[in-house]
């Protein structure tokens, strides 16, 4: 069981909102439209942001253990790359 610190999950929350959002936009998404569906989009994010954060403390805590070198933001950017390939928006 991980413990989350809220802080952290509601800073990648807002990180993913803001990337989806942007990603609407560059598809040529009505802002009015946006809007409409943003409580939705707020919805499914909150649950994939704390999976993240999740993930990233577990990795984080295997890396510890195994002894691998491999710095903060290096782990970050490897499990948020693997999640954001995968992820089905």
């Amino acid at each position: 069981k991980v413990e989350l610190p809220p802080s952290v999950v509601e800073a990648q929350k807002k990180r993913l909102i803001e990337e989806e959002i942007n990603n609407l936009k560059q598809q040529g998404v009505l802002e009015s439209d946006i809007e409409k569906y943003k409580k939705d989009i707020e919805d499914k994010i909150k649950v994939i942001a704390a999976d993240q954060v999740k993930i990233y403390y577990v990795l984080e805590a295997i890396a510890k253990r195994e002894n691998l070198e491999a710095g903060r933001n290096n782990i970050f950017d490897i499990v948020i790359g693997l999640i954001l390939s995968k992820a089905q928006w």
